[in-house]
């Protein structure tokens, strides 16, 4: 597994190539797997990598002077102050009138399938999943609707476990 260094995105090729045409971008803090490479090629080393969501190709290591893409340790741990576990129940809570999104998939321009007002009670189903600088969990609505939140920024907490 690797790690997109966070702040930047990287093109994803169809080959290892830089001119080979590009399917996508995967966006910085990312976790990816690494299935094959390295190549050597136009001044690049190469990875053939996978985003876990559908995006598969291939990205540059780095340019020489920024790396772009490092090892991930086997056991990645939960991030350092989360206390959510899959299984639990969160509650949402945002600031006043402020309705956290259910995405998709995790990542700040993934597609919205819904919103939520604090109080919403959702059970977690997976995660988390870093990626834009974000802590996210697969979570379902108590309708069966089911997709990604995050769990806050560095200012705010958005879910918490509810208490039992």
């Amino acid at each position: 597994m690797g790690w997109i260094v966070p702040g930047r995105r990287v093109n994803v090729r169809q080959e290892p190539s830089a001119r080979a045409p590009r399917v996508g971008q995967i966006a910085g803090g990312a976790i990816v797997n690494v299935w094959e490479g390295p190549v050597e090629q136009d001044g690049y080393r190469w990875w053939r990598v996978d985003d876990r969501y559908g995006l598969v190709g291939w990205i540059a290591e780095g340019d020489g002077q920024d790396v772009w893409l490092v090892p991930l340790p086997e056991a990645t741990p939960t991030p350092v102050g989360s206390r959510i576990t899959v299984g639990d129940i969160v509650v949402v809570n945002t600031r006043g009138a402020n309705w956290l999104a259910l995405r998709v998939a995790p990542g700040r321009e993934t597609r919205i399938i819904s919103r939520y007002p604090p109080g919403s009670r959702l059970t977690v189903l997976d995660g988390p999943v870093v990626r834009d600088g974000l802590v996210w969990w697969r979570v379902e609505d108590e309708d069966g609707v089911a997709g990604w939140m995050a769990e806050g920024d560095q200012e705010d907490r958005w879910l918490f476990p509810a208490r039992r």
